[in-house]
């Protein structure tokens, strides 16, 4: 009997020692965790005191991709006013001739996205733009 006690307090031992063990751990883990976060803060204030200071451009840079969510959102006014302001920059856009044509076409005018789609078409004469100008061609003179 003294042997199943004496075994016992060693179980009762190992046990408590496990408990503390696993406590520590868990307040190391917890602690270093904490820090973890605070140096991430720390340091995630620090990069936006040192960068606040750089100017933000005003106008960003637009392009093909603003041409086609505004086409997307049906603003196609903005669509043709960014189209145009990019052409400006690429006059022999060849591919965004076209899409500007595409956005005139939408609009109705189907006289500007004529001459839209023969500027691409003069820049590179693709069979597409050449289509395009057919296309829109055929259905002026029918009206």
């Amino acid at each position: 009997m003294n042997n199943d006690i004496s075994e016992l307090n060693d179980a009762v031992r190992k046990i408590a020692a496990h408990q503390e063990y696993q406590s520590k751990i868990s307040k190391w883990s917890l602690v270093t965790v904490i820090l973890t976060i605070l140096i991430g803060v720390g340091i995630s204030f620090y990069w936006d005191s040192r960068f606040k200071d750089i100017e933000k451009p005003k106008d960003e840079a637009k392009d093909w991709y603003d041409v086609s969510a505004a086409t997307r959102k049906g603003d196609l006014k903005k669509a043709l006013h960014i189209a145009d302001e990019l052409l400006l920059r690429t006059p022999f856009d060849f591919d965004g001739h076209y899409k500007k044509g595409e956005i005139l076409l939408m609009m109705g005018d189907k006289n500007q996205a004529t001459e839209s789609f023969k500027t691409a078409a003069r820049i590179f004469p693709m069979p597409k733009y050449k289509a395009a100008v057919d296309a829109v061609s055929s259905t002026t003179e029918v009206q």
